[in-house]
């Protein structure tokens, strides 16, 4: 007799970062919620992916337009165009050991040995011969270190010494060069995109991936570099043990430490872009196996050698806090092929919540494996408050390790423990499929997240890190906003609303606002954006709360009234609805597309001398850094017979209508 068939429990497979969430059938969900007058306030929700769209379209073109140069600049650009400036690059410098993944790909004393070499063979006769993977290793680290120089509260705070060089820079000419830095790691990108180079390659496209993950608002070339970077690592066989064994020990162990990060990258883009890893579960069992032949390394002759390690640490910290991250997606890896790969159907929410189980099993034993010095606690754990005290401050190695530890793995749990009330369900449901702890642990999850955000020491936390963990409290603000509405009535949700509340004005609203600076926005644009689609999705549970609890919650608060209706009234034109052709041409034609680097930038160079009479100026306007795209300020361009046709608006289109074919993010079965 045939088995039945697999019933395939549908259930969301996408992004649980990004901006996908807002598909077409999350919106037709959260307005069945509300009243038909009140339909007007969800309209952001389905115009905000045409921008983002635009938006990612313009950021694109860096890699899909070819780059022309004259064949003096291609040979100055062979030899590497850093500032003639040493004492500038060497105060610089002094930041990166702030970046604390770039450090496990690339160490700082590594990245000062790189520019000492360069500016030793400028002053000799004998030129030295870099690979274009140095250069674009050394071009992405001069380019971060720039970027946290922008940063001049942080800067200040960073305990960095005197930088007299860097002091005599403007905010805009940091970021004209941090930009031509960048667009000459782009030109060396092309280069080594189809020919490895080795080790070097493989670090330089990992540090690009950070350095986009870090300061631009979104970007799923992320993808394609660290698939390019598993790749070559794969080729020089970083994965086998037998090819490093001839190597001495640092050696031995750089190569652990990019095979590591590879991995955890590879995961990171998974969950945050929603696309596929290229890392398998065997993989993983692999690099397992290799790194506890590797454990001599860690706790043998080279930690008796080193008392502190590369960013300024005790050795034994970087070492724990490395294991536990690679732990960390390790299980993470586990659980998208057990619960998101595309190709899994299940026959039961009872196959589902096994599973669910076992990675919840799997989890607590990871969790209480770690040391108590950064292990991830509950908000409501004894212990917690004690614990925020700690980790505010963001220049510290151990307390950026453990407010990104804590974020990853709650955000793994209210993954995974969604999926058991989020599936479609295809089968009668009785009392036995009850099991309420997955709903608790989720939301916990999330409230934990909030929680930890609401302590962030706001001077002391740079940008660069503040953007990467940035993705994890949108996701608790939207899985708490989507529980609050299907459970209008649960005594919890008040006291959710209360927090969305509270993290909506103090954490997004405050970072968000300062995007609106003329001289920080360029920081905070990934927070500006998510402080909108906060904003917006809060005002639509709180009216979905007021109408089912016969209550009045933004009346009688005048400054969460304007807080939320902010959006409405400075970005009139995202409440506009987008019908055909027409009104597309006109939201394409007001991203300023071809606007957002200036074509000669590689052409610029570095001038002879940085200084504010002789530096370039090319990006005084803030409107053309990519940093500070103006999609929500649009301004319309002039030359409108110049914008694309039919099919080229179509084919822009693409990424928005994948974001809107998504599945219901927010559907809620009630288990």
């Amino acid at each position: 007799m045939k088995s039945s068939p697999a019933r395939i429990m549908t259930h969301y497979k996408g992004s649980h970062f990004g901006f996908t969430i807002f598909s077409e059938k999350s919106t037709e969900y959260i307005r069945s919620k509300l009243s038909s007058e009140d339909y007007d306030i969800t309209v952001p929700l389905s115009t905000f992916p045409y921008y983002f769209d635009a938006w990612q379209n313009a950021f694109q073109s860096v890699w899909s337009e070819p780059q022309v140069c004259a064949s003096g600049d291609i040979a100055k650009l062979r030899q590497g165009v850093f500032p003639e400036n040493k004492e500038l690059v060497f105060e610089l410098l002094r930041f990166y050991k702030h970046v604390h993944v770039a450090n496990l790909i690339c160490d700082s004393s590594t990245a000062i040995n790189l520019f000492n070499s360069y500016y030793a063979s400028k002053d000799s006769a004998q030129k030295l011969n870099t690979s274009y993977s140095e250069l674009m290793l050394m071009s992405l680290i001069l380019a971060t270190c720039l970027s946290l120089a922008t940063d001049r509260e942080v800067m200040a705070a960073s305990m960095c010494g005197d930088c007299p060089s860097l002091s005599l820079l403007s905010t805009s000419q940091l970021v004209s060069l941090q930009e031509e830095m960048f667009m000459n790691s782009v030109y060396y990108y092309h280069r080594i995109s189809a020919i490895s180079e080795g080790f070097p390659s493989i670090q330089a496209l990992l540090i690009m991936s950070i350095y986009l993950e870090t300061s631009w608002v979104f970007s799923d070339v992320n993808f394609t570099l660290v698939s390019l970077a598993i790749r070559y690592a794969q080729d020089i066989g970083l994965h086998r043990f037998e090819t490093s064994a001839h190597l001495s020990e640092p050696e031995q162990l750089a190569r652990l430490k990019l095979l590591a990060v590879c991995q955890y990258m590879d995961v990171e883009t998974c969950y945050r872009l929603g696309k596929p890893p290229l890392l398998t579960l065997e993989d993983d069992s692999v690099i397992e196996r290799i790194e506890s032949r590797y454990d001599m390394l860690f706790q043998g002759q080279l930690s008796q050698q080193l008392n502190a390690s590369c960013i300024g640490c005790p050795l034994e910290d970087e070492i724990m806090i490395f294991k536990v991250f690679r732990r960390l997606a390790q299980l993470r890896l586990m659980a998208f092929y057990k619960l998101f790969n595309r190709s899994l159907a299940f026959e039961s929410v009872r196959d589902i919540q096994e599973i669910v189980d076992f990675l919840n099993t799997k989890s607590f034993e990871f969790l209480n494996s770690i040391d108590e010095s950064v292990r991830p606690k509950f908000f409501n754990e004894p212990g917690f408050d004690d614990m925020l005290q700690k980790i505010s401050s963001g220049l510290v190695f151990k307390n950026v390790s453990a407010m990104v530890l804590s974020m990853t793995y709650f955000s793994h749990l209210m993954t995974i423990n969604r999926v058991p009330w989020q599936v479609i369900v295809e089968e009668t449901i009785n009392s036995s499929y009850e099991k309420p702890d997955f709903r608790r642990l989720s939301l916990d999850s999330a409230r934990t997240i909030l929680h930890l955000v609401r302590i962030i020491d706001r001077k002391t936390w740079p940008f660069l890190t503040l953007n990467w963990i940035l993705i994890f409290p949108f996701s608790a603000a939207m899985n708490l906003c989507a529980n609050c509405m299907n459970h209008t009535n649960d005594k919890e949700t008040i006291k959710d609303l209360s927090l969305l509340i509270d993290v909506s004005l103090n954490f997004f609203g405050y970072f968000g606002s300062i995007a609106r600076d003329e001289v920080t926005r360029l920081h905070y644009m990934r927070f500006q954006l998510m402080d909108l689609l906060v904003r917006v999705i809060l005002r639509i549970v709180i009216k979905v709360v007021e109408k089912q609890n016969n209550m009045n919650v933004l009346e009688t608060n005048a400054v969460l009234k304007v807080h939320l209706e902010h959006v409405e009234t400075e970005y009139p034109h995202i409440f506009k609805k987008v019908n055909g052709s027409t009104n597309m041409t006109q939201i394409f034609c007001q991203a300023p597309l071809n606007n957002f680097f200036v074509k000669s930038n590689v052409n610029g160079l570095s001038p002879p001398k940085l200084n504010t009479d002789q530096y370039r100026n090319d990006y005084d306007n803030p409107r053309v850094s990519p940093s500070v795209a103006n999609i929500m300020e649009p301004e319309f361009n002039d030359k409108r017979n110049e914008m694309p046709g039919e099919e080229e608006l179509n084919y822009m289109g693409y990424w928005a209508r994948e974001m809107t074919n998504m599945p219901n993010f927010f559907f809620d079965n009630g288990l």
